[in-house]
């Protein structure tokens, strides 16, 4: 079984029967072989330029640095102790000072003046190195400077890669491609062959975690080679490509999956063929976690019409910490089936899943969860009400001491609910009242009557089929209203308001409250007439749900109305449960409502728009929809069962435009100016090959991409206002806006404006790294 475990292990298996023997100039065998020297001993740091304990910066010709940024020597990562203090404050006043004649020269040494404050700032808070993090934005703030000022810059590739490195660091993926690039240009340039690959990619602060040599992996007959890369010093996230040989004898490298979590990721690969299709897949777990928090994935991939293609479609996914899987079962010529096991906190439930191959994708066909009365909370939300009954009664008639010891003495009262609950679901109106006054009269321990109470108010709104959501709704909030002012745990498992007040421990992020009212609206959905679109929405609402917000769609294309609806589906609870997205799908027996994803609202919104978009190359619908400040972008996939997906979520909107092509789907956010989350707004591209938005910052995007200073003038100012209205000059990320106004009005020419907003950074923020970048742009007047 493959466990999880904090343990990375480095797989390098190294591949030479794929390198190129080209030949090479001994200029160029001595270049190479300089950097894998250094690469290898990095035995000194380079030497940066700025001297921490001057007041006055000269204008004395600095050294010519090495090309290289390589760790440091005695490194060790999450050591520092605090951040450092690198430079002084000015003595004289801002009238002294003026730009300095920028040089090729200086701009390197920023670069590496900025490396080298990266590493001295990073010191660890429990798992997290959120200073080293932070810090690598000076870094890519400086690369990004130098390549703008000086785009025939001779050590491009060089500072490109440190760019690369601060981007995974800081876990965007800007330069995913530009990486994937960079090796295939070396292996076919014949600088290197794959034997020396490691050694080049710890050269630019990378490490080669595994790599595994496949036969037959692009159907070609062919060997290949499939890597994962992470930066040095990580858990173990990173890159996963494949290496291909080509019939020209030229090699291609592809990428497969790429996620940057540096300081929670847990990532590995193998490669076989499980399906026994002849093709092997590339399998990738990714194991997140920080806390008692986590997220894992299982990926399969495969090479498909000149892509790897995912073939569990996002199906084997936890958020436990604690799970197991395998590929299991199936003859030499038989596909295997995958097991995937998760455990909740342990004793309370496992899932047992089976995953089995079809000929395309692996789907799920077995689901088992334990104990029994959790897996038929699970037949409920799934609608298998005869499965659902059938545990429930069995637990009911052998009901272990030991549940009643762990969840309360309460609990065959939950469970009774239960069956009152599929007993309407099902149709059953005389049964289900039967239950429900049974449950009213007579509790199953008199000391603990709440659910006998909630039973009785259920039947009070309960006059007929259609009235089961209203019904559910009273329940809830009868449970919810004589627990709302019981103060909260304060001791042992045994000691929550909840166990105390209902006689059970609901545990509401494992399972769901005493009525689920995401069953019962499904219920209510499957029993409506639809007349016209004014009618549905007042149908739902006379049975107590509240619509927030309605999309009019044709998602089958056959001319007849569906519809996306953000619904109210609870009154307390997990964000989660408080607003559901619903996919009503006409029907010949009327509509089906199929449960979407979450979305987190503000408790009263004043505002809900939404714009629906088609996603290029991609075969599900899109919606935009902006819920006072928050925007979300989903994704509408109308299959057997129609689901959702969001793949964008943004705060702080003040409002945003949409380009749509058939090729073209470009997002541009405005941001209202803020105190925590200090944005101009930024542009969110699609990338049809990543199946994801790409962002960019709109500050950089007119500084760098745009070369219009003029336009990120006012948007800085208008953020530094607000910060320094609100909160003063200790705001997060003042000292950064303040640099790049800088930067801004020196490229836009105004260097009086310039030196004078570089001046006050270096003196009111001397302990910043904006600091040091600043400090290095000035220089004394000539007198």
């Amino acid at each position: 079984m493959h466990r999880k475990s904090k343990s990375i292990f480095l797989l390098i298996l190294l591949w030479s029967s794929l390198s190129l023997a080209t030949c090479v100039s001994p200029q160029d065998e001595l270049h190479n072989q300089s950097i894998l020297t250094v690469a290898a001993q990095a035995t000194t740091r380079t030497q940066s330029f700025v001297e921490t304990e001057a007041a006055k910066p000269t204008s004395t010709a600095t050294m010519t640095p090495t090309l290289m940024f390589p760790t440091p020597v005695d490194y060790q990562s999450g050591s520092m102790y605090e951040t450092p203090t690198p430079i002084a404050t000015p003595v004289l006043s801002e009238n002294e000072y003026a730009l300095k004649d920028w040089t090729r020269n200086d701009a390197l040494h920023l670069v590496q003046a900025m490396d080298d404050y990266a590493y001295k700032s990073d010191r660890a808070f429990g798992s997290s190195r959120g200073d080293f993090i932070a810090a690598q934005y000076p870094v890519r703030l400086a690369v990004l400077e130098a390549l703008h000022q000086y785009p025939d810059f001779p050590y491009k590739q060089e500072i490109g890669w440190r760019l690369a490195l601060s981007n995974a660091i800081q876990g965007n993926d800007y330069s995913n491609a530009w990486i994937a690039a960079q090796i295939e240009t070396v292996l076919n340039e014949g600088r290197y062959g794959l034997e020396d690959l490691e050694s080049m990619l710890l050269a630019h602060g990378f490490e080669l975690v595994q790599s595994i040599e496949t036969e037959n992996l692009f159907s070609e007959n062919q060997k290949a080679v499939v890597i994962q890369i992470m930066p040095i010093n990580s858990w173990s996230d990173g890159q996963f490509m494949a290496i291909r040989n080509m019939t020209d004898r030229t090699i291609e490298v592809e990428l497969i999956f790429t996620s940057w979590n540096y300081d929670y990721g847990n990532y590995s690969v193998t490669v076989d063929d499980h399906n026994r299709n002849g093709v092997p897949e590339v399998v990738i777990e990714t194991h997140v976690q920080s806390g008692s928090m986590c997220s894992v994935d299982l990926l399969v991939y495969e090479w498909r019409q000149n892509q790897f293609e995912e073939l569990t479609k996002g199906q084997i996914h936890s958020s436990e910490c604690y799970y197991e899987w395998d590929f299991i079962g199936g003859e030499v010529d038989e596909a295997q089936l995958i097991e995937f096991e998760m455990v909740d906190i342990p004793g309370h439930y496992t899932s047992h899943e089976l995953f089995k191959w079809d000929g395309m994708y692996y789907q799920l066909t077995e689901s088992v969860i334990e104990p029994p009365h959790m897996f038929s909370i699970f037949h409920i939300l799934s609608g298998n009400y005869v499965q659902a009954r059938k545990l429930i009664e069995e637990t009911l008639e052998n009901m272990p001491e030991d549940y009643l010891e762990e969840i309360g003495p309460g609990f065959p009262d939950f469970l009774r609910f239960q069956l009152g609950l599929i007993a309407a679901l099902q149709d059953d109106y005389e049964e289900a009242k039967m239950i429900f006054k049974s449950l009213a009269g007579e509790p199953y321990n008199s000391e603990y009557p709440a659910i006998s109470n909630a039973s009785q108010i259920f039947l009070s709104s309960y006059n007929q089929t259609g009235d089961i959501y209203q019904s559910c709704k009273s329940a809830r909030a009868y449970l919810d209203a004589i627990i709302a002012d019981v103060p909260g745990r304060e001791g042992p498992y045994d000691d929550s308001p909840e166990r105390k007040i209902w006689g059970y421990e609901p545990l509401i992020y494992q399972y769901h409250y005493i009525c689920d009212l995401n069953s019962t609206f499904r219920k209510s959905v499957d029993d409506m007439i639809i007349v016209d679109e004014d009618d549905f929405a007042d149908q739902l609402n006379s049975m107590g749900v509240t619509i927030h917000h309605t999309i009019p769609v044709d998602l089958s294309e056959d001319e007849v109305q569906d519809y996306i609806m953000l619904i109210e589906t609870a009154d307390s609870g997990h964000p989660c449960d408080r607003s559901r997205l619903w996919i009503l799908r006409s029907s010949d027996q009327g509509y089906e409502a199929f449960k979407g994803d979450c979305i987190w609202r503000p408790d009263s919104p004043s505002t809900m728009e939404s714009t629906v978009i088609t996603i290029p190359g991609d075969e599900r619908l899109g919606i935009i929809i902006q819920i006072d400040d928050s925007l979300y972008v989903i994704c509408v996939t109308n299959e057997d069962r129609a689901s959702s997906c969001v793949i964008l979520d943004e705060i702080n909107v003040a409002s945003y435009e949409v380009v749509n092509t058939d090729s073209v789907l470009e997002l541009q956010i405005y941001k209202h100016p803020s105190v925590y989350y200090t944005s101009a707004g930024g542009t969110y591209l699609w990338n049809e090959e990543l199946g994801k938005f790409l962002y960019s910052d709109r500050i950089e995007d007119e500084i760098f991409d745009n070369n219009n200073p003029t336009a990120a003038i006012p948007l800085l100012n208008s953020i530094l206002d607000h910060l320094l209205k609100e909160v003063g000059q200790d705001a997060i990320n003042f000292d950064r806006y303040l640099y790049l106004l800088g930067l801004a009005h020196e490229f836009n020419g105004d260097s009086i404006t310039a030196s004078k907003v570089y001046w006050r950074l270096w003196h009111d923020f001397p302990e910043s790294p904006y600091a040091v970048m600043a400090s290095s742009k000035l220089e004394l007047r000539s007198q």
